[in-house]
């Protein structure tokens, strides 16, 4: 078919509708041969109506070698060159648009090939130097791109597409103020220029906060292009940023109708989306989003920062909807395009905590910290997370920050009370006790915890009222009621309660070991012992049961059996139990003490095995160190065993206990005088059970001569046989103490034989009273041997006291004598001295008057 062309090729650069297909223009062209200016002229116009297939074959034919080598092309080598630049912008353009990543590749691929290719013709042409710039900032190489742009600028100052690329590079290197300068420069020597590149301008303004410029340069965008969607799109974001939710809805709406494909337009809708709980919708704008930002675009910083925010929008439709894998996908993936966005941080601390990897869970807070650092939210959930890995200190300063943020988060008080209530009780009652006044309804746990701290904080009154607004017939709740009763000595209301659990549960371990301490108090051991054993039989793991059991065994005196039943514990439930380590060396030791015997040292050395065996596994275990202490004081190394206790006693000043093993040191080292001031401290103290405290003490006073204070001590005692025996023998000691003395005063005399009466009176007690023997059979047979061996004593005492007594008679009535010549004597000398006073004083003294008469007189 025949195609009428007008006689001039410029007929079609002004008359659209008469530009023809492009293969009859191609023949015509190729048979003409018009200059290479007609070619891109006419190329442009096609490109310019969309028809950018019959630009790309007529540049193409144009600057191809065939071309070249005619003669009449020979010296086109600048249209030549603009040509193939037009072709790499064409083609880097595409592939910016590009979805398709391997596709996208192989654009660049070609842009750069002609890119190549024009520079063979004149590497050091202004335009290959400009569009070789341009395709490194479309590959991502910033850096690389700025050196063309540079040296085109050098050496010509005013080339707009130079300053415009240079901006570019500027702006994201964060430079924006000398950005700023460039675009400005460029639209000054170019006011007509595009109206895109003022978008430069307004951006500039906005990262620099001249938001009222910003806002009046994507104005003027508008102004020139009314349905400029990246205009459409900054004041969008101003008017959110003042708050006015409507205006920047709609400007969002209008931006995506005039370009569907804006990434910023479809992720601003996607998020509103979001808020509106569509949540398909959400995520399908989050997706068309993603999937049309090119690959090169992933490595500019505001492209990342868009990424983020679509996986982000992914990640709250994906967890709002429950589905954990693919929100903790989503906000991996938002983090990983921008670390500082803390929100996606803040919701992939959420995944890791709901996969219980605590510790990332805590990376991701802290670095929302790091970037948002009063952020109450992640000081809250910091707080928790490190309060559960035992990370106690930061726990309390993340926690204590959020109450000082929120004095009313009841919550963050009541977990600063748990962290707090074994090293401080009344803080972490503070705590509570706060948490409390913010509570309408506060849950029966929380009174059950106040109420326990104001028990161990000795606020018996109002523990009390705490544990009687407890309604709840929870078993726990239960037992630590009874526990305030049994620590106030009100043991027959703790009784019953533990009664009522163990009628409700009658295998519940912890009631019968209360009942058994509550037996051990009254000094009922049989009764003690059968709680101890149903405990055993209660519980699948004894090893608190066991343990009351040895202790009451030990108590008996039983040591032996004491130590079955620990190494019981040791075998059978945990080698490593410090409580049942402990006991042990604590019955060698008894055991060695208490009979002594070719065996004593190896149950010393046994004992101390023990107290270093706990050493090993809790190097700061007091009762281990004065063990150990104790056996280097029985094979005679007072110094370090001194130095022991004074370093347990500095570190553990509430042990009272350790003065008991001071003064037990000094008492050896011949120290009486000592021993017995430290006795007396441990004694006001109450730092060992009193029977044998006192008789410690005792024996100290007795050997330093306080025989008076000795005696008060054993009187202040119950009466037992042994207790009554060792009265006696003060009494006794004393008396012949004081006739022992060269010189006595009748006074003395008389209460030595009072002394020796009532000892006398007390061995009789001894012998004609039926004392109550311990429960244990070794403990009753210890008893038995121990009134046995009282009984032959008492025979030769009460002997030796009566043969005293009848010594005392003559005793006193010659202490008498000497005590009535004594005081007439006195009395002589008074007289004289009255008669010589009365007498004149005499010029010269007499030499018959003593010296100190004469100054009694002087005076």
């Amino acid at each position: 078919m025949a195609i009428s062309l007008p006689q001039s090729y410029e007929n079609y650069l002004e008359d659209s509708q008469a530009l023809p297909e492009v293969e009859d223009l191609l023949d015509h062209l190729s048979t003409d041969l018009p200059p290479l200016n007609i070619w891109l002229q006419l190329g442009v116009k096609y490109y310019k109506e969309g028809k950018h297939t019959a630009f790309e074959r007529i540049l193409k034919a144009g600057s191809g070698d065939d071309l070249e080598k005619m003669p009449q092309y020979r010296s086109s080598k600048e249209e030549r060159i603009s040509m193939l630049n037009r072709l790499v912008a064409y083609y880097f353009g595409k592939a910016l648009l590009c979805a398709e990543s391997a596709q996208r590749e192989e654009l660049f691929n070609l842009a750069g090939a002609i890119k190549g290719s024009a520079d063979s013709k004149d590497v050091n042409e202004f335009q290959n130097w400009i569009y070789r710039g341009y395709l490194l900032i479309a590959k991502g190489q910033m850096e690389n791109g700025v050196y063309y742009f540079n040296n085109t600028i050098t050496a010509d100052p005013d080339n707009v597409l130079a300053l415009l690329g240079r901006a570019c590079i500027l702006y994201h290197r964060e430079s924006y103020s000398e950005a700023l300068q460039q675009y400005a420069k460029a639209i000054r020597i170019n006011p007509r220029i595009p109206p895109n590149v003022r978008l430069g301008l307004a951006v500039c303004h906005y990262k620099l906060g001249n938001k009222e410029l910003a806002y009046k340069a994507f104005k003027r965008v508008l102004g020139l292009e009314p349905n400029n969607a990246e205009a459409l799109m900054g004041i969008a974001i101003l008017e959110y940023e003042k708050g006015n939710y409507k205006e920047y809805i709609d400007l969002v709406v209008k931006a995506y109708k005039a370009d569907r494909n804006n990434s910023a337009a479809n992720m601003h809708l996607a998020r509103h989306y979001f808020y509106k709980k569509d949540y398909e919708r959400s995520i399908k704008m989050a997706e068309f989003c993603l999937s049309h930002i090119a690959e090169v675009e992933k490595q500019i910083q505001d492209i990342l920062k868009l990424k983020a925010e679509c996986y982000y929008i992914l990640a709250i439709c994906h967890h709002a909807q429950n589905n954990m894998e693919n929100a903790f996908r989503q906000y991996n993936q938002a983090v990983k395009f921008n670390p500082n966005m803390y929100l996606a941080q803040y919701g992939l601390g959420q995944m890791y905590i709901y996969q219980n990897d605590i510790d990332k869970a805590i990376t991701c807070f802290e670095n929302v910290l790091k970037i948002v650092p009063n952020n109450y939210e992640s000081l809250r959930i910091l707080g928790s997370l490190l309060a559960k890995q035992h990370k106690k200190d930061a726990a309390l300063e993340k926690l204590n920050a959020v109450v000082r943020m929120n004095p009313n988060d009841c919550e963050a008080w009541i977990e600063i009370a748990q962290l707090l209530e074994i090293s401080k009780p009344k803080q972490a009652l503070e705590a509570y006790e706060r948490a409390l006044a913010g509570i309408k309804d506060p849950p029966q746990e929380l009174l059950n915890n106040i109420a326990i701290l104001r028990h161990k904080t000795s606020d018996q009154a109002n523990a009390e009222i705490a544990y009687g607004k407890i309604t709840d017939k929870k078993k726990t709740l239960i037992y630590n009621k009874a526990r305030w009763h049994e620590d106030n000595d009100r043991l027959e209301e703790a009784k019953v309660l533990y009664q009522e659990l163990l009628s409700e549960q009658n295998h519940y371990p912890d009631a019968y070991i209360r009942l058994g301490m509550i037996s051990r108090k009254l000094k009922d051991y049989v009764k003690a012992l059968e709680y101890a054993r149903s405990a055993i039989s209660a519980d699948k793991k004894p090893i608190n049961a066991l343990c009351l059991k040895g202790s009451l065994e030990a108590e008996l005196g039983e040591y032996k059996k004491a130590l079955e039943t620990f190494n019981k514990v040791i075998m059978d439930y945990s080698h490593h139990d410090l409580y049942a380590l402990l006991a042990m060396g604590n019955q060698y030791y008894e055991l060695a003490v208490h009979n002594r015997s070719e065996h004593s040292d190896k149950n010393l050395s046994r004992a101390l095995q023990f107290y270093l065996k706990v050493l090993s596994l809790d190097e700061h275990n007091a009762y281990a160190a004065i063990g150990a202490a104790i056996i280097l004081a029985e094979h005679g190394d007072y110094s370090q065993a001194h130095e022991t206790f004074k370093q347990v006693f500095d570190a553990y000043p509430g042990l009272d206990f350790i003065l008991v093993n001071q003064a037990h040191l000094q008492f050896l080292q011949g120290k009486y005088e000592a021993a017995a001031k430290i006795y007396a401290k441990a004694w006001d103290k109450k730092a060992l059970e009193p029977d044998i405290l006192a008789v410690y003490w005792a024996n100290a006073l007795s050997a330093c001569g306080k025989y008076k204070e000795c005696i008060d001590v054993f009187k202040s005692l119950p009466q037992t046989f042994v207790n009554v025996y060792n009265t006696a023998l003060a009494l006794s000691e004393h008396a012949f103490w004081i006739f022992k003395k060269d010189r006595r005063s009748v006074r003395e005399t008389e209460t030595a034989i009072a002394n020796l009466q009532e000892a006398i009176e007390a061995y009789d007690l001894i012998t004609n009273t039926k004392w109550e023997l311990r429960s244990g059979n070794e403990a009753r047979t210890e008893d038995k041997k121990i009134l046995e061996t009282i009984a032959k004593k008492i025979v030769e005492k009460v002997e030796m006291a009566k043969v005293q007594l009848a010594q005392s008679e003559k005793t006193l009535e010659y202490d008498k004598a000497i005590e009535q010549k004594e005081a007439e004597e006195r009395e002589r000398a008074k007289e004289q001295l009255k008669e010589l006073l009365g007498k004149k004083r005499s010029p010269e003294p007499s030499e018959d008057v003593p010296t100190k008469i004469q100054k009694t007189e002087e005076s």
